[in-house]
């Protein structure tokens, strides 16, 4: 069942279980953000009952959901059926850089087309929201999916996946997105899979990403 917790002041997280293929489960989140005027946005959208569509419209009136990548799609159609006021913004139709809501920040992680993963800066609450950047998954997969994950490198901690060492087309213009992305003043990086990262959390970025493949083969 899908639940609604608070992460921090405006900022609200929808967990959930999905199955990316076959005999694997994975931990998921949607992230809830309320912008000044009191809209919501609602980011990488999960499956949402009617119990928990009361709950959502206690928080506010959800104006915008994002699908902030190629790979984050399945839900996206029941959402724009349940927000039937809210627009729709896609990985295609997103910017590369810029602000997408009021205080809502936007930049592509280049040189990865299969992704197209734009990841968000929440300047209110200095959150960094990603998709599939980065894991920081403990618990909550099957033993398939864990097991897929550390040979890929990205379980039991914060990492990115071995998966965007093959999907990278163009290096330089992906080591450029990934540290314009650590150059905003970000305390907290929420991220679709995993535990939610408060502690040096841009230490912890700078760190993950030094292991990836990508910096190894450098």
């Amino acid at each position: 069942m899908d639940m609604l917790s608070s992460i921090a002041d405006d900022v609200w997280s929808i967990d959930a279980t999905v199955k990316p293929a076959p005999g694997c489960t994975l931990p998921a989140r949607a992230t809830l953000i309320r912008l000044a005027r009191g809209d919501l946005v609602l980011h990488s959208p999960l499956p949402i009952d009617d119990a928990l569509a009361v709950e959502i419209e206690k928080l506010g009136p959800v104006r915008t959901i994002i699908a902030p990548s190629r790979l984050h799609t399945s839900f996206l159609a029941d959402a724009r059926d349940r927000f039937k006021e809210a627009r729709v913004l896609e990985a295609a139709s997103l910017p590369a850089r810029g602000e997408v809501a009021d205080g809502l920040e936007v930049k592509l992680v280049e040189g990865a087309p299969k992704f197209d993963e734009h990841v968000f800066f929440h300047r209110l609450s200095r959150s960094l929201v990603v998709t599939d950047l980065l894991f920081n998954v403990h618990a909550g997969a099957s033993t398939l999916m864990s097991l897929a994950m550390r040979i890929n490198g990205a379980y039991g901690r914060l990492a990115q996946s071995r998966v965007w060492g093959f999907a990278t087309k163009d290096r330089e213009a992906r080591r450029a997105s990934e540290a314009a992305i650590g150059s905003w003043d970000f305390r907290r990086i929420i991220l679709a899979h995993g535990d939610v990262v408060e502690e040096d959390a841009r230490g912890a970025y700078q760190r993950a990403l030094a292991c990836s493949s990508l910096s190894k083969s450098a």
